[in-house]
């Protein structure tokens, strides 16, 4: 059996998915044609039959199958982004050896035991995946953040303040750490974090790139600077970038490591239907995973940590 992996996908399985997607794609577009073809056909036969012989045809079947048109392509469109996110999301996870989870994999109630998620009071989980890479078990999972607030303008209304749209990521260990470790923007420990991590001792990593934007925070600190080993850091700042973040941050809690990617961002996302789809539209997804994939493989290399 092939092992599974984040970084196996190879340019010819991108090419195969491409033309799977595109063959929904298609059906969907051949539906179009379809459709438009019997609202022109219908706009003739009633003008015909009222007899109109004084209205230019060409021009009032244009006009008047119009709206009818856009709204049949508002429905198709809808449906194939439905559809073709599916084979998407299937394709990408049976390349990798990943289970597609429509539904989810990781609840948040499970990843708020680390304490780097923001403020929230309404979760909304979507699709996930599940499987490992290069032997070590991981959990993606998209979910949605809210904060709902009184309404300044109605007394009696409730109004959601969108907090966080991105991907929790779920390393499992094979051993409990000692301690508990945190890498967080600095921004964000000042504006969130401060009071959960008053009593965490600040520990100090040679100057980089990293310590200008992560503040790190640990229970124990020597099990702290023996985790954040100087290639780690360097591809969970990798990662970001990969993944187009706008920040990230990491927990290092029990038999498991949390990454939390906040992107704004579906982790599977297909253009509309009008645009053909090609390997460039997809790798995107495939990128976002290969990122994830060298992070975990920096962990692997830290005898530290047991995975």
């Amino acid at each position: 059996m092939t092992e599974s992996s984040l970084t196996k996908a190879t340019t010819q399985d991108l090419r195969d998915l491409a033309i799977s997607v595109e063959s929904v794609r298609k059906a969907y577009m051949l539906w179009l044609v379809i459709g438009i073809g019997l609202l022109s056909f219908c706009m003739t036969f009633i003008l015909l039959y009222i007899g109109a012989e004084n209205i230019d045809l060409k021009y009032t079947v244009t006009f008047g199958a119009l709206l009818p048109s856009l709204a049949l392509y508002g429905i198709l469109n809808r449906a194939y982004l439905v559809k073709g996110k599916a084979r998407l999301a299937n394709g990408v996870c049976s390349i990798l050896g990943f289970r597609y989870r429509e539904d989810g994999c990781l609840s948040v109630s499970n990843a708020e035991r680390h304490k780097i998620l923001p403020p929230h009071n309404k979760s909304r989980l979507r699709e996930g995946m599940q499987g490992r890479h290069n032997g070590v078990s991981v959990d993606i999972q998209e979910v949605m953040l809210s904060e709902l607030r009184q309404d300044p303008a109605h007394k009696n209304r409730q109004k959601e303040y969108l907090r966080f749209w991105g991907l929790l990521v779920r390393v499992n260990l094979t051993r409990s750490l000692s301690g508990h470790t945190v890498a967080i923007p600095h921004r964000l420990m000042d504006t969130f974090f401060r009071a959960y991590y008053s009593n965490y001792h600040p520990i100090k990593l040679p100057e980089s790139k990293f310590t200008k934007l992560y503040e790190v925070r640990g229970s124990d600190s020597v099990d702290a600077k023996m985790i954040l080993s100087g290639t780690l850091r360097d591809q969970i700042l990798a990662s970001a970038k990969s993944m187009d973040a706008y920040w990230n941050e990491v927990s290092f809690r029990g038999n498991e490591i949390l990454f939390v990617y906040q992107r704004f961002l579906p982790l599977f996302d297909i253009d509309p239907l009008w645009k053909p789809v090609t390997e460039k539209n997809l790798r995107q997804s495939l990128d976002d995973l290969y990122g994830l994939g060298a992070v975990i493989d920096a962990i692997r290399g830290n005898p530290q940590i047991s995975i």
